[in-house]
């Protein structure tokens, strides 16, 4: 079974899970409570998970029990006590985290703009840090999404870390058809990203948005991330953009000699 949600402003499969067992079903509930979907009854989430209505009530009555699932005022299914407790000790697994955060302060406070990092795990590009502007009109992202890793700036400084086999397990998660097609069009644009040291998006990822991205990469370790700052085109300009650059790649630089050093300890 396989549903889409809004990931990053685009829609992504959530599950995988092709054998339609009772514990991919639970999965698939589990991912539905942490995707936020907005599920306001066993029937929507029996709609959204396709199963009976029946089937629903028994796996979301199942996550409640064990604290993985809870109901807000309005009945809305969000994550419980467990799933939170689960998600941040995965997060201290991720010992650069703490310091991307600060990193990604410093940076959207820096550039008055929109400051992401988001790191590789498996096959997807996590973003686990965000800092987002103060002005009405900006990018939205949250934490926890995964990244579009071809029409991203922040996916494109990471795909140009990486080998050919592994760029194309990446997009294919997002383009499972055309990921050779894709790649073939990203080839001249990933090699000037490797040269110039960082990756651009003109309204690519979003309509009237500009992104700069710069890769934070250590070979020795094989610890691949990336760190953003991305506003509107009307305030964010060219200009801005390309002076925001300096100041990632110095950020990037550090957060790299910090995973070194947690490396040799």
């Amino acid at each position: 079974m396989q549903f889409n949600v809004r990931v990053s402003g685009v829609a992504v499969p959530v599950s995988h899970t092709t054998e339609l067992t009772y514990l991919g079903r639970l999965l698939d509930a589990l991912e539905m409570v942490s995707a936020e979907i907005p599920a306001h009854s066993f029937r929507d989430a029996a709609a959204v998970l396709g199963v009976p209505a029946s089937t629903a009530h028994r796996l979301l009555s199942l996550l409640s029990e064990r604290g993985y699932c809870e109901r807000d005022d309005g009945g809305r299914f969000r994550p419980g006590s467990r799933l939170y407790g689960i998600a941040m000790r995965a997060l201290d697994q991720l010992p650069q985290w703490q310091a991307a955060k600060r990193v990604v302060y410093d940076v959207g406070v820096a550039t008055g703009e929109s400051a992401s990092f988001g790191v590789l795990v498996g096959r997807e590009i996590l973003l686990t840090a965000r800092h987002n502007s103060a002005h009405a009109l900006t990018a939205v992202a949250n934490v926890g999404d995964i990244l579009p890793p071809h029409t991203s700036a922040l996916g494109k400084a990471i795909l140009a870390c990486l080998p050919d086999d592994e760029r194309r397990g990446l997009v294919s998660r997002f383009v499972p058809v055309a990921s050779s097609q894709v790649l073939r069009s990203l080839q001249d644009e990933l090699e000037e990203v490797a040269f110039s040291g960082y990756s651009i998006d003109e309204e690519t990822f979003a309509p009237g948005m500009r992104c700069r991205a710069v890769p934070v990469f250590d070979p020795e370790s094989g610890f691949v991330a990336g760190l953003s700052v991305s506003g509107p085109v009307v305030r964010f300009t060219i200009e801005h953009a390309e002076a925001a650059i300096p100041l990632m790649r110095k950020s990037a630089e550090g957060l790299v000699s910090l995973v070194a050093r947690q490396q040799r300890t």
